[in-house]
């Protein structure tokens, strides 16, 4: 997936950069639904960039369904397994629901925290779900 953007800031070898409306946004929706229809997405670019640039975002084939079944479904699998685990062994407890829906959010921040490590981990390495390229012009 390539969408159209401009560069707006750059800070701590970040890029700043608001999207343009493209044809697949009317097929999701997403954006619209939590800002309005205004996007804009902080990246790890290569020096060379400045404020007013056009830029393509590239977005790696699957990444986006990848990095959702990351971010949500594992914690919400680690969740529902951290759950069931812990009712079947405090059985015998008074508070048992209580525990294991604690034990369960836990269980869903440390899956949290391994995913934030793993996104770090590629990151020091190179390997990026999204690469920014400047783009000539917009349109086609």
């Amino acid at each position: 997936m390539r969408e159209k953007g401009v560069v707006t800031r750059i800070s701590d070898g970040k890029v700043a950069i608001r999207l343009e409306e493209g044809a697949e946004c009317s097929k999701c929706g997403l954006c619209s639904s939590i800002g309005g229809g205004r996007r804009e997405m902080v990246v790890d670019a290569p020096p060379g960039f400045s404020p007013g640039d056009a830029v393509e975002v590239v977005v790696a084939p699957g990444a986006r369904l990848k990095a959702g079944a990351i971010v949500f479904l594992l914690p919400l699998v680690t969740f529902v397994a951290a759950l069931f685990v812990s009712v079947r062994s405090l059985e015998e407890s008074g508070y048992r629901d209580i525990i294991a829906f604690f034990i369960g959010i836990g269980a869903s921040c440390a899956t949290f925290a391994v995913v934030a490590l793993y996104d770090r981990r590629l990151r020091a390495r190179g390997i990026d779900m999204v690469r920014v390229e400047k783009s000539d012009k917009f349109g086609g």
